[in-house]
């Protein structure tokens, strides 16, 4: 299972994969979804898939590195 930030990272894994994804909508959701997976697949392999908001950070002054903390500190 796949957990991604967004909506189009998700669409992105997803076409590249076949896998099934879920989208979390902020790098901060990212631990709750994970859980709530876990409660509900207890053996299968989750895997956090972040934004590249580089870009975005240039354009708006979000920060990447905050997002990628958030999620880190998901467990």
């Amino acid at each position: 299972m796949l957990v991604t930030e967004g909506y189009a990272t998700a669409a992105s894994v997803h076409e590249a994969t076949s896998r099934s994804v879920a989208v979390a909508f902020n790098a901060c959701n990212m631990k709750a979804v994970a859980k709530t997976l876990r409660q509900q697949a207890p053996g299968a392999l989750i895997a956090l898939c972040g934004d590249d908001n580089q870009d975005t950070h240039r354009r708006t002054g979000k920060n990447h590195r905050a997002a990628l903390r958030c999620a880190a500190d998901s467990g």
